[in-house]
């Protein structure tokens, strides 16, 4: 899995929430990603550092959404790729370089991102 390739695991995620593959793997052979969710400003689901996405962003985007950086995880190469083999994790088009950066600054400069998916993404 490479940096800014997308994919739905309703294995892993039930409401079918478009996740976003931040880094390279790491230390541990895992990678930071990081899902999308519905905007509520109400609810401040995306946390400290929130970036908005709308249509027009991704062909995914069909209404204004942002990016859950609390529930940003490091998951294992082997199982994403274990998952679309078995047709349990559908992939979706990879994201633009630049919108892209824009997540991954988002995340390093987030306080709610968990610390080993922030160590992830730092060279």
């Amino acid at each position: 899995m490479n940096p800014g390739e997308t994919f739905v695991d309703r294995s892993y995620d039930p409401l079918g929430h478009l996740w976003i593959v931040l880094s390279a793997p790491g230390g541990r052979g895992r990678v930071a990603v990081v899902n999308l969710t519905s905007h509520n400003p109400e609810r401040r689901d995306c946390g400290d550092h929130c970036l908005i996405l709308g249509p027009g962003d991704h062909p995914f985007v069909r209404h204004e959404s942002c990016v859950y950086y609390k529930r940003a995880r490091l998951r294992s190469p082997r199982t994403l790729r274990a998952g679309i083999a078995e047709g349990g994790i559908e992939l979706h088009e990879p994201l633009g370089d630049d919108l892209l950066l824009q997540i991954q600054q988002g995340a390093l400069a987030s306080q709610v991102i968990a610390s080993s998916v922030r160590a992830a993404l730092l060279p």
